[in-house]
């Protein structure tokens, strides 16, 4: 199948993406951000903070600095992508002092936030931002957690990789107004439930990688589910059937979530109320073609209704993992204009901003 702008099918893009967890009473949250509206990819979704690879990303002089990074070359330069991109979209930094064995603190996290404008323009590498600091990049501290590719009717596509972090403790999470333009602390649960309710657009693997957090108690849970499993790429397909179209992935990739029932275009199209039901090969839950109904959570969690209506968006690629281990708190700060802040602040009380 073609693009669906009518030309032969788009170059892949590299692209990696990070998903921050933290433990929380009860359970455990995710960072998201809500992208602009006038951004060039997911406009006004709820996503993880991320983007694509960037030249400054491979560059030989950041080899010493990385800490622990996965093998050279593509590996690598993927974990340096997701830790720039979140610090550029939401200051939170994954990084060391030369020498020293913790991540950075709130108040150096602070002193270094200016740099993201930098970043962002191309006034200075990201080698030359750290050798300038004296920081190395705690790539060792990312978990690989997935892979989406974008189908080939998509008119851009990206070859996207989800890790998971913890995320370091005390550092504020400040949307960019630019690319991000709110900060979100959710349990994947609530958060999922705000998409069915259209309080949130977002992309289909968000949704998939939300509810398969979900189902894990705990930080430590979600991280042991990545460890446990191989990374396999997902890549959805368009059926066209009697019925309607769908949106598929393969039952065997550790999604529950494997169907959607699709009514507009695929490029910008909504899914109407959906059913969860198994999928016979893997007795897993999956997106049934019902019109609405309950979310049956397995592993003997409660069950709870909703309907999702995900977007499928220009890049069917937008997808995390998770990693913050601390119990920390989400508050309105008013340390800049209109700037909302995500502190992970050890034994506080989790309250998501505006919720």
């Amino acid at each position: 199948m073609g693009s669906a702008n009518g030309g032969g099918v788009a170059p892949l893009e590299k692209a990696a993406t990070l998903v921050l967890l933290r433990d929380a009473p009860g359970g455990f949250e995710v960072l998201l951000l809500k992208r602009h509206e006038k951004s060039g990819v997911a406009p006004g979704a709820l996503v993880f903070p991320g983007g694509r690879v960037d030249l400054m990303d491979d560059e030989p002089e950041l080899a010493p600095q990385l800490v622990r990074a996965l093998a050279s070359g593509g590996p690598a330069t993927l974990q340096v992508t997701a830790i720039r991109e979140t610090f550029e979209e939401c200051a939170i930094l994954l990084a060391r002092e030369v020498e020293q064995t913790e991540m950075v603190s709130a108040t150096r996290a602070e002193e270094l936030e200016h740099y993201r404008g930098l970043l962002q323009g191309g006034d200075i590498s990201l080698a030359q931002f750290l050798s300038r600091e004296n920081l190395l990049l705690a790539c060792d501290k990312l978990i690989h957690y997935a892979n989406w590719v974008t189908p080939d009717f998509m008119p851009r596509r990206f070859d996207t990789h989800f890790f998971l972090a913890v995320a370091p403790p005390e550092q504020l999470a400040i949307e960019d107004g630019h690319e991000s333009i709110s900060v979100n602390g959710l349990r994947p649960a609530k958060a999922l439930e705000l998409i069915d309710s259209g309080h949130f657009t977002a992309l289909l693997p968000t949704i998939c990688n939300l509810h398969r957090m979900s189902l894990c108690k705990n930080v430590a849970q979600v991280i042991s589910d990545a460890l446990d499993r191989s990374v396999i790429p997902v890549t959805p397909r368009l059926d066209k059937e009697t019925s309607g179209l769908f949106l598929r992935i393969p039952t065997n990739v550790g999604y529950r979530l494997c169907e959607q029932k699709i009514e507009k275009s695929p490029v910008y199209a909504f899914g109407p109320p959906a059913t969860y039901s198994t999928c016979p090969e893997t007795k897993h839950d999956c997106l049934a073609t019902k019109n609405e109904m309950a979310w049956a959570i397995s592993s003997g969690l409660p069950t709870r209704p909703t309907a999702i209506s995900a977007i499928i968006e220009r890049s069917i690629s937008s997808i995390v993992t998770p990693a913050f281990s601390a119990v920390l708190r989400v508050k309105p700060v008013t340390k800049k204009p209109g700037a909302t802040e995500f502190t992970v602040t050890p034994n506080a009380a989790a309250q998501a901003p505006g919720f």
